[in-house]
């Protein structure tokens, strides 16, 4: 996947309340945006049938009665030429890491209003730009079994005719979600979000405020192709040799880069130009039982005098970050610049680390270190794994954005 000089995400947040400013150029299409293709809605054996197909090839899911963010309010928008709100589609990008036969697409899909009729569809990725190309024949269909936006936790499903189509290993592809203007012009709704990506800031004497996620939530399924061999990922020089356990990663190591190097979640020190404390925490669930000795966060200095962050573990309380974990934090000043790829902010705890249970939500803080660099400004950069796109055909174009999962990885050792 290529990043594009076409679009930033950029969060400043101020009090407590949720501000976030969308900076963006957006790309003209040449020749207008191509229409996906319409497949008329298969027997309920052949249904059936493909639901045998149970090898995921991409997921950004939660888990059951979890699935996705319910909050309507932060969907995605998805609406009709003549819907009350503007023509909009959505995208989500994803990479197979095998040969795959794509059976079925699923999104969480939502209707407020109108005729509940949508597309999906599969989609190349447009090699100069990187949003999505042109629609992949036999890859997409008509869907009108839609939840109300807001309900949990039904996907819409599209499950494509014959034997479904072929997509090669480490080759980025797009689905799409858009409306159907011949059946359903009036179609307003949303792509609810996924959990991951969901973050919480904290600039006191205000509490921590929790963020959403901007990843649209899908899953596709289908199988293996025979013979199948995943690209070889880039070794790991993250971690030292005495780290044996991944207890989280953001990461993708199949990707050519970790992180967007100039977009993500703002960090700043007390004496600061942006006029005060302010930390960012990202929550994740422990893979494993074992002791977390290295924590590492895609932190990277903006501007100011000063270079030093602050890396620690905390309880989990809801939405939010709980209590600060003993002996699970540290400073380090060994970090890029915004704009940099790709080195990591990294904190080695004492010891043989902090105790985390296999299962357990926590959270990851990056903070200021107010000591040592008071006058800190920096971004917590977004994982390159989770690009997402979207378009107002109006306006005839695509923009790409970040799903704002901050990029990090949480190593240690087995108990």
């Amino acid at each position: 996947m290529k990043t594009s000089a076409s679009f930033a995400l950029t969060f400043r947040r101020k009090f407590a309340i949720k501000k976030i400013c969308l900076t963006s150029v957006r790309v003209m299409l040449a020749s207008g945006l191509m229409p996906l293709l319409t497949i008329a809605p298969l027997r309920a054996a052949e249904k059936a049938d493909k639901d045998k197909d149970s090898y995921v090839i991409f997921s950004n899911l939660g888990s059951p009665g979890e699935l996705y963010d319910t909050d309507p309010y932060e969907a995605r928008g998805l609406a009709g030429s003549n819907a009350y709100d503007e023509e909009e589609w959505q995208a989500v990008s994803f990479i197979p890491k095998y040969d795959v036969q794509v059976t079925t697409l699923e999104a969480a899909i939502g209707h407020s209003r109108g005729t509940p009729i949508i597309k999906l569809a599969l989609c190349n990725n447009d090699p100069n730009f990187g949003y999505p190309g042109t629609a992949i024949p036999g890859g997409g269909g008509e869907v009108t079994d839609i939840p109300e936006l807001g309900d949990c936790c039904q996907l819409v499903k599209v499950i494509l005719p014959g034997g479904g189509v072929s997509l090669k290993a480490g080759t980025a592809y797009w689905l799409v979600a858009q409306p159907d203007n011949s059946k359903g012009a009036d179609f307003d709704g949303g792509w609810a979000v996924s959990h991951f990506g969901e973050s919480a800031y904290l600039e006191p004497p205000y509490p921590w405020n929790p963020q959403p996620s901007y990843w649209p939530a899908a899953k596709i399924r289908g199988h293996r192709l025979k013979g199948s061999t995943s690209p070889a990922a880039p070794a790991d020089t993250d971690a030292d040799a005495s780290d044996k356990v991944t207890f989280f990663t953001s990461i993708d190591p199949s990707l050519s880069f970790p992180y967007y190097s100039e977009f993500g979640l703002l960090i700043t020190g007390k004496d600061s130009n942006d006029g005060g404390d302010g930390s960012e925490a990202m929550p994740f669930t422990a893979r494993a039982d074992g002791y977390a000795k290295t924590l590492s966060a895609a932190i990277g200095k903006l501007e100011g005098a000063d270079t030093g962050i602050i890396l620690s573990l905390y309880t989990d309380n809801g939405a939010v970050p709980g209590k600060p974990i003993p002996k699970a934090s540290g400073s380090t000043s060994d970090f890029p610049d915004v704009g940099e790829c790709c080195g990591f902010a990294t904190v080695k705890l004492p010891g043989k680390g902090v105790p985390l249970q296999k299962g357990v939500r926590y959270w990851l803080v990056a903070g200021p270190d107010d000591v040592n660099a008071p006058m800190f400004e920096g971004l917590w950069r977004f994982s390159s794994n989770n690009l997402a796109s979207e378009v107002f055909p109006e306006e005839d174009n695509w923009m790409n954005y970040p799903g704002a999962w901050p990029a990090a990885k949480i190593t240690g050792t087995s108990k």
